[in-house]
């Protein structure tokens, strides 16, 4: 077995040793044996994967030692929307690409944070979409240190339907914020676990959010995202491939009907081969995909990334 891993990881020079290092795993010695061979499998699994698509995968980030089986307990399903879809429409015909990142020259997108072992995928991304409109709305906002609360939202929304570490409707977070408004990060910290509901200072108010089902219409989607600068999307993340992405563009054979984790959409492009794609900041840490980051194939409704798109009003200080 180690005669094995020694010869698969000369094609590829990350090794598992290094992987322990740059993540801080600390494992038994019973465990350590058994995340070396999953590092294993997966890693015959990135090679497998090399040269044959648009993205490529790596044993770098932060689920090379877990089985899909053990990844995608930390995914839940999605449920429908309950209310009816938005009839309100862009309000302007969308360029060939944006990115909150770079729009007017100023990046409008807070740095991915990592939700961890909680399900909060939900209170991530709409906190960040918040995050993101505020920045583009006040120029006295510095996105070094402004960041809005996913734990105030995964503690305090259960009236709302959320469910804490165990998922969400994609409205909850929204109803949420919309009622009462919400906090900073440093006033409720982020421990990967549900807490008690307390009250801290409002920074951000939501007057209203909307819900188009864009019935897997890539087209749609864009408009959104141009129109209301960024958009809060669930679609299928469940494949060995998403888990161990890296960079690229993703197309892979997930399912259009099955969403099962949250992000924020900040843009979406055209690569030099005219392949459209989406961008979107995920949940889980700087370690994973392009620094925290993914595109994902902007055709075909690729994993459902166009069903259901939810955006935010106007936002405001509170």
């Amino acid at each position: 077995m180690l005669f094995l891993f020694v010869l698969v990881c000369l094609s590829h020079s990350f090794t598992f040793e290094e992987w322990v290092k740059k993540h801080n795993k600390h494992f038994t010695t019973a465990e350590i044996l058994r995340r070396r061979a999953i590092f294993v499998d997966n890693l015959n699994c990135v090679i497998a994967n090399d040269n044959t698509k648009e993205y490529r995968l790596s044993v770098e980030g932060p689920f090379a030692s877990m089985t899909n089986e053990e990844y995608k307990t930390l995914l839940h399903s999605v449920p429908p929307p309950t209310q009816p879809s938005s009839a309100v429409k862009s309000v302007s015909s969308s360029p060939n690409s944006f990115d909150m990142r770079s729009v007017n020259e100023k990046n409008c997108v807070t740095d991915p944070r990592d939700q961890g072992n909680c399900g909060s995928c939900y209170a991530f991304a709409t906190a960040s979409l918040i995050e993101s409109k505020m920045l583009y709305k006040y120029s006295d906002l510095n996105r070094a240190n402004y960041y809005l609360s996913p734990a105030e939202i995964i503690s305090c929304a259960y009236k709302y339907g959320a469910s804490g570490c165990d998922g969400a409707p994609l409205n909850s977070a929204f109803d949420y914020i919309k009622s009462k408004g919400i906090g900073s990060g440093s006033s409720f910290p982020y421990t990967t676990k549900d807490d008690y509901c307390k009250s801290t200072p409002r920074v951000a108010e939501l007057d209203s959010y909307h819900y188009k089902n864009c019935a897997g219409e890539d087209s749609c989607h864009r408009d959104l995202i141009y129109s209301y600068k960024g958009t809060v999307v669930a679609f299928d993340a469940s494949r060995a491939n998403f888990q161990l992405y890296t960079k690229g563009i993703y197309k892979d054979r997930c399912k259009t009907d099955n969403p099962t984790h949250t992000v924020h959409v900040v843009g979406y492009g055209v690569d030099e081969e005219g392949i459209q794609y989406f961008i979107a900041k995920n949940s889980y840490g700087k370690t994973w995909g392009e620094n925290g980051y993914f595109r994902i194939s902007a055709a075909d409704n690729m994993c459902g990334f166009s069903n259901y798109v939810y955006y935010a009003g106007e936002v405001d200080k509170a």
